[in-house]
């Protein structure tokens, strides 16, 4: 049975529920009694920190990539981070637990895992992204504390900070 996307949609704002009838293609949404909903399925990536089920976009909580126009020096690392979750993510099952969701950008913020890896700590441990202290308070600092120390990933590219960057970009003065 395929789930219209219109209840997807409502039961990924909270405002209804299905029960999780999809086959593993599709993406499935499951309330739970504490109010988090679960998305499931296979996913393609958006790019850096955001996944999609069928055409809707999942942001990874916690995390922040860079973008796809930031450059860090000569560098343009926004290709490598959305190949780095690429190959964590595209083609196996993702379950995702909303955490929030971002009316702005119309997406759920959600912690996702592939084969039991939470992708947004892989990401950071990797270097291919940043722990997001203004929304994670920290749960990947450590993580990032690591990268860091060994210069991986964007560590090693000197970037700016992604939401610095689009800060500057917005008034004008990004990279």
């Amino acid at each position: 049975m395929l789930i219209p996307r219109v209840v997807v949609a409502l039961a990924v704002l909270g405002l209804g529920a299905c029960e999780p009838t999809a086959p593993i293609t599709q993406p499935s949404i499951e309330a739970s009694s504490d109010v988090r909903t679960l998305i499931s399925g296979v996913a393609t990536v958006h790019d850096g920190d955001t996944i999609k089920f069928d055409g809707m976009r999942v942001r990874i909580w916690g995390v922040d990539a860079p973008e796809g126009l930031q450059a860090c020096g000569e560098n343009m690392p926004g290709d490598a981070a959305t190949e780095a979750l690429r190959q964590l993510a595209e083609g196996r099952r993702v379950d995702c637990v909303m955490v929030d969701y971002d009316g702005k950008n119309r997406r759920p913020n959600a912690i996702c895992t592939a084969s039991n890896i939470d992708l947004g700590q892989r990401m950071v441990e990797q270097g291919w992204a940043w722990d997001y202290p203004e929304y994670s308070k920290g749960k990947y600092g450590e993580a990032q504390r690591t990268a860091e120390a060994a210069g991986i990933g964007v560590h090693r590219l000197g970037c700016e900070l992604p939401w610095v960057w689009r800060q500057n970009d917005k008034a004008g003065g990004g990279q």
